[in-house]
């Protein structure tokens, strides 16, 4: 709740709003710095149509402060005409980058190609804040581009303990403002 009073200038029942849960995980072989990555994204739960569900997976790197993971996968999508449902799918290539190792901040990237879309590439930096026996704070910003679309930018925060997050963002665009909640739980 403390995350979206943060952002009060989009009500959170505003049609800008947009809540979902993201499942994250990583398997590395021991004694490797190379495994496999995939990625849930569920629908957002504020709307009922379309449904968007995105998996991904693919080979991953990670060392102590870094990982890259290069994926391929396929977004469903369904959505209703009158009393018919409509299922698509769509594949897709996903390439996420994180750097911790930066002086004073943090470093996410992500390049997403979907065929019936531009091409996003999201950059994100953060500061992080932990205290001991707290949840870790973070604050910064999130910057999407979508080539020859639009651009997005504004202030995120996020709440992480242990394996589960949760983030709010604020992206100001030309011609929509969004205001995002993630739950992020890396398994």
């Amino acid at each position: 709740m403390l995350l979206l009073m943060t952002f009060h200038t989009a009500p959170i029942f505003a049609a800008d709003f947009q809540a979902r849960l993201l499942l994250h995980k990583q398997v590395v072989f021991e004694g490797r710095s190379l495994g496999i990555a995939g990625w849930f994204v569920a629908p957002d739960i504020s709307t009922t149509r379309p449904l968007k569900n995105l998996f991904v997976a693919g080979p991953c790197y990670k060392d102590a402060h870094s990982w890259a993971e290069v994926m391929l996968g396929v977004m469903l999508t369904s959505t209703s005409q009158g009393d018919t449902l409509i299922k698509a799918y769509e594949f897709v290539g996903d390439v996420r980058v994180q750097c911790k190792n930066m002086k004073f901040f943090d470093v996410f990237a992500e390049f997403f190609i979907r065929p019936s879309d531009p091409v996003m590439i999201c950059v994100i930096t953060r500061q992080v804040v932990a205290l001991h026996g707290l949840p870790a704070l973070s604050a910064g910003i999130e910057w999407d581009w979508f080539i020859e679309k639009e651009i997005r930018i504004g202030p995120r925060l996020t709440m992480s303990y242990k394996t589960l997050s949760i983030t709010a963002t604020r992206q100001y665009a030309e011609h929509q403002n969004i205001l995002r909640l993630y739950c992020l739980a890396n398994l």
